[in-house]
């Protein structure tokens, strides 16, 4: 927080166009230049509640503590989307979950169809 920016019309555009993007089914690759962010090993159910929580808390605290006058400035800059304020970060998180969650529900389709496991139904997510 810094140096937080003026966000600008492309920017604005461009968060528009990826929540738009994200709230879809469309497919979405990882831009090659943030492949850092790609999980490298796997977890377990727990260890990811874990940190889930955790990263809520730092984010609730982060938001509590910085001045509201920086917050409405661009504080974080999306590879695509552009600079963001706090309610566009937190926009960007909220439909970013929403993208998982049709993914999920395409690997379980996947799966179902490939094991032809009817009984999956009632697991089924989401």
């Amino acid at each position: 927080l810094s140096d937080p920016r003026r966000i600008g019309l492309s920017d604005r555009l461009r968060t528009a166009l990826l929540t738009a993007l994200f709230r879809s089914r469309t497919r979405v690759r990882v831009p090659g230049r943030v492949t850092q962010i790609l999980p490298g090993s796997a977890l377990n159910i727990s260890e990811v509640r874990s940190r889930w929580s955790d990263v809520r808390k730092e984010l609730t605290a982060f938001l509590e503590a910085a001045p509201a006058e920086k917050l409405c400035k661009g504080i974080f800059e999306h590879p695509v989307g552009g600079w963001m304020n706090s309610d566009g970060v937190l926009t960007f998180f909220s439909v970013h979950m929403i993208h998982h969650g049709y993914q999920i529900e395409r690997l379980y389709e996947t799966m179902k169809s490939r094991t032809g496991a009817d009984h999956l139904e009632e697991n089924k997510p989401l």
